[in-house]
C-alpha cells in the first residue's frame, strides 16, 4: 500500500468517526431536549396553588425540581412562564394573581439555580381562558401556568406547553 492509499484510508476511517461520533451527539441532544419537555409537562400538570394566593403547595416541589434540573441541563433554551385564572373575582385582581403566581414559579426555578436572565413570567389574568367559565370544570382548566419553550439562539419558539397540546408531548 502506497502513501497516498494510507492518507485515503486514514481519511475515510476519520470521517466514519466523525459520522457516529455527530450522530450520536445529536441523539443526546435530542434526549435531552425530549426529557426538557417531559420535565415541563409534568410541572405543567401538578403545578398547584393555594386557592386565591400565589403560593405554590409542596406537592409540586418535586415537578418544578424536575423542571429547574432539565433547564440547568439544557442552557440551550429559555423558559417563559404565563400565568393565568379563572373569572372569579376582579379583573384587575386576577391580572396580579396570574403575575404573582408565575412570577413565583419563576422565583423557585431561580432558587434552584436557573439563571434569571433564561426565565420570563407574564400574568395575563382572565383574559385568555382556555374553557367557559360557566362550569367548575372549565374555570379549573383556565387556572394555570403555561409554559413556552424557546431558543435564545435562532430566537424559535421550540414548544408552547399548554392544555390544548400537552398530549402531544412524550
Amino acid at each position: 500500500m502506497n502513501k497516498n492509499q494510507k492518507i485515503i484510508i486514514g481519511v475515510l476511517i476519520g470521517l466514519v468517526f466523525f459520522t457516529i461520533s455527530y450522530k450520536l451527539y445529536k441523539n443526546y441532544l435530542s434526549q435531552k431536549k425530549k426529557a426538557l419537555k417531559v420535565a415541563i409537562k409534568n410541572a405543567y400538570e401538578n403545578l398547584l396553588f393555594s386557592t386565591n394566593k400565589a403560593v405554590i403547595l409542596p406537592i409540586s416541589y418535586p415537578f418544578l425540581n424536575e423542571l429547574a434540573s432539565a433547564l440547568k441541563d439544557n442552557p440551550e433554551y429559555n423558559v417563559s412562564i404565563i400565568g393565568h385564572t379563572d373569572n372569579v373575582g376582579t379583573e384587575q385582581s386576577n391580572q396580579v394573581l396570574s403575575e404573582k403566581r408565575a412570577e413565583e414559579v419563576k422565583n423557585f426555578l431561580i432558587k434552584e439555580l436557573v439563571p434569571t436572565e433564561r426565565i420570563i413570567s407574564k400574568g395575563m389574568g382572565e383574559s385568555k381562558p382556555i374553557e367557559t367559565n360557566d362550569t367548575k370544570e372549565g374555570k379549573a382548566k383556565n387556572r394555570r401556568v403555561e409554559f413556552i419553550l424557546s431558543s435564545p439562539v435562532t430566537n424559535e419558539i421550540i414548544d408552547y406547553i399548554s392544555t390544548k397540546n400537552i398530549e402531544n408531548l412524550a
